[in-house]
């Protein structure tokens, strides 16, 4: 049976190709290499424990999902003397920790450099046109951030909960959008699966259901609610990888008269595009997070 949310009806939102695809893997079960080295505050164990819980969220395994998706997320951590890799279009899924380099060389790379206030940043690798992901990583600011396990061990200061935060990223790793929309003249306002384009995250009038969902934009200190998922992000994961479909990269073209069904792979050297999203750290003052809303969406589809 499909994960029925309450009404109003759901809505979430999902990164589309330039042809109106909907972002998506072919596979099921996707990898994930985590290298826990570069986060204090936590160990091994606790990493992994969050990065595990996080992306078993999203997959078969999970209670609320188990009856609608074959989809299944599979972290492997390596140990903590194995240095993080650079995240690049390499077909290689990593999760990585940023304690020394967050923007390694603002002179020389400056694209490379990320948003300070970014909690995790993750970037899909997707073909520009079919949609299909074939590539992402997930980066932790362990620079600006201190991370702990916030449930085990309480904090009302300044801690980030990792789990929290990759839980959030690994609904971007699938090819989710946030369910709000950060100003960006580059990238149209997006619209949800129903249809209506996306509220603005700075809103003050935005409701406490979108508020409350995993793939909102922002978390606040102390913050756990985005461990698990609501109805709306549970309802994404039904019907972008739902059990029995042969194809589910199979979609119905938004706005597109020509359809983008996907006879066969492209290739992803030829075109592949790139999705970078992040969750933000909340902000006290208005004036302030309408400053930073608008950097969010940066890169969020662009050639290789």
């Amino acid at each position: 049976m499909l994960v029925t949310p309450a009404a109003p009806a759901s809505a979430y939102v999902r990164y589309r190709s330039t042809d109106g695809c909907p972002y998506g893997w072919r596979m099921r079960d996707l990898p994930i290499t985590g290298y826990p080295q570069g986060l204090a505050g936590l160990d091994e164990g606790q990493i992994a424990n969050a990065a595990t819980q996080a992306a078993l969220a999203w997959s078969k395994g999970s209670d609320a999902l188990g009856s609608c998706t074959d989809l299944d997320l599979q972290v492997t951590m390596q140990s903590l003397d194995v240095p993080a890799p650079v995240a690049k279009y390499d077909h290689q899924n990593i999760l990585v920790f940023r304690g020394d380099a967050w923007c390694p060389d603002p002179i020389k790379d400056p694209a490379n450099c990320k948003d300070a206030y970014a909690l995790a940043i993750t970037s899909v690798f997707a073909g520009t046109k079919s949609g299909e992901i074939f590539d992402a990583d997930i980066e932790v600011n362990a620079l600006k951030w201190t991370w702990g396990d916030l449930v085990t061990t309480p904090d009302s200061g300044i801690k980030q909960d990792l789990q929290n935060a990759l839980t959030h990223e690994m609904g971007h790793f699938i090819g989710l959008d946030h369910t709000c929309y950060m100003f960006d003249a580059k990238h149209p306002r997006p619209v949800d699966n129903n249809g209506n384009p996306v509220p603005d995250c700075s809103d003050p009038t935005l409701s406490d259901s979108i508020r409350a969902t995993t793939m909102f934009a922002s978390a606040d200190p102390g913050d756990t609610s985005k461990r698990t998922l609501e109805p709306d992000d549970q309802q994404a994961v039904c019907d972008s990888y739902p059990i029995g479909r042969p194809d589910p990269m199979e979609c119905s073209s938004v706005g597109n008269s020509s359809g983008c069904a996907l006879a066969s792979p492209p290739s992803p050297e030829a075109s592949a595009g790139i999705g970078r999203s992040s969750l933000w750290a909340g902000i006290a003052s208005a004036a302030i997070a309408l400053t930073l809303w608008a950097g969010l969406r940066r890169a969020r589809v662009r050639g290789p």
